[in-house]
């Protein structure tokens, strides 16, 4: 129970340094490139210690998932509905832009 708390969380990390990482413009700003090591460094360290208990699918699939909503809020990615469908069903997007 407490390798899926700790994925969790590591996924809301994931999504942290996505934004971050948007927000640092290729690492030209300081601040922002600083928040992305420290939240990457410990949502990689949190992903890695929760495979001790469950297998590397497992904790993939439940990370992606974990990622993919916040990350579409925070616009990071263009997403419309097939595109977000596409993020939480694995399908790939270029399928999904097939369908719109």
């Amino acid at each position: 129970m407490m390798a899926w708390v700790v994925l969790m969380i590591s996924g809301l990390f994931e999504a942290g340094w996505a934004i971050a990482l948007k927000l640092s413009e290729g690492f030209s700003k300081l601040w922002p490139s600083v928040w992305f090591l420290v939240l990457a460094t410990v949502s990689f360290a949190g992903l890695s210690w929760s495979m001790r208990c469950w297998t590397w699918s497992d904790c993939m699939s439940f990370w992606n998932l974990s990622t993919s909503r916040p990350i579409c809020s925070a616009n990071l990615v263009n997403c419309s509905w097939a595109r977000c469908l596409s993020l939480l069903t694995f399908c790939p997007p270029e399928a999904a832009a097939q369908e719109e």
